[in-house]
């Protein structure tokens, strides 16, 4: 098949620290966008809408909002990205950040919302555009942050939350890592207890708080699980926290490195 399309989420954040002001971070997911019905445990990807010009343009007490798109589904019904991102995914945001055991300097900054399309789950461009872009909320003041005041763990240190869909093999399963947490967070060399325990449960709230549909009844979402060629996905039933912190080789090498030396 072809046509078939879903949303990508990413979260930016940087460090409120000068020492860091080169360093940013990202994470992300997958949402299904079906018209008329939620989206199933296991299904194909719709066909059934298409993005169309938009000029949004925004100011909120706390962000903004700018955009290129906007989504036409059958006959007249329509799905709004800003409101989306404005009414659903960042009060979530808001909430989730918070409650992650992350460390107190970790800072959000902006939403991007994609659309993206199979085969290669590249971007779609809105009809007048050459190629595709997000619509994005930019924070612009109360940004969301960790709490954790102990000492950070590296930042390439990341807990990472393993997504787990009733689709079988490597194509039911996906990960976000999350940005640094802080010492006061681990035991023994591994994360505590109950920093895993605390992160399965709001983490939980946050997925479920990105699940929904508008008030006609017309769009539903859900986060998902899917990967190439982006026709088939799993919605995320189950998530797992391993107790063992995990490294991102991609966040260790954007690490501006100082050397210590001498002649032998």
């Amino acid at each position: 098949m072809t046509g078939e399309k879903h949303l990508y989420l990413r979260v930016i954040g940087d460090y409120d620290d000068s020492a860091l002001s080169s360093e940013i971070w990202e994470t992300g997911l997958r949402i299904a966008l079906t018209t008329a019905l939620a989206p199933a445990d296991i299904g194909t990807l719709p066909t059934n809408w298409t993005l169309q010009d938009a000029s949004i343009a925004r100011t909120e007490a706390d962000w903004t909002i700018t955009g290129n798109w906007s989504v036409d589904g059958p006959l007249t019904t329509t799905f709004s990205p800003d409101d989306f991102l404005n009414d659903q995914v960042a009060p979530a945001v808001v909430d989730w950040i918070p409650n992650m055991h992350l460390w107190q300097k970790v800072r959000v900054r902006a939403l991007e919302l994609y659309a993206v399309g199979s085969p290669n789950g590249r971007s779609i461009p809105a009809p007048s555009q050459s190629q595709g872009s997000p619509v994005r909320l930019e924070w612009t003041s109360s940004y969301p942050m960790g709490i954790g005041s102990t000492a950070p763990l590296p930042l390439q240190d990341s807990m990472c939350i393993t997504h787990d869909s009733l689709v079988t093999g490597a194509h039911g399963r996906g990960r976000m890592y999350m940005p640094p947490a802080t010492s006061g967070d681990t035991s023994a060399t591994r994360w505590s207890t109950t920093a895993v325990n605390d992160c399965v449960e709001d983490h939980v709230t946050f997925l479920q708080a990105l699940t929904g549909n508008d008030l006609a009844g017309t769009f539903y979402w859900a986060p998902i699980v899917a990967g190439k060629p982006y026709v088939n996905f799993g919605r995320i039933k189950r998530i797992r926290i391993g107790n063992v912190p995990d490294t991102q080789r991609r966040r260790r090498n954007r690490l501006v490195e100082t050397y210590a030396q001498a002649d032998v």
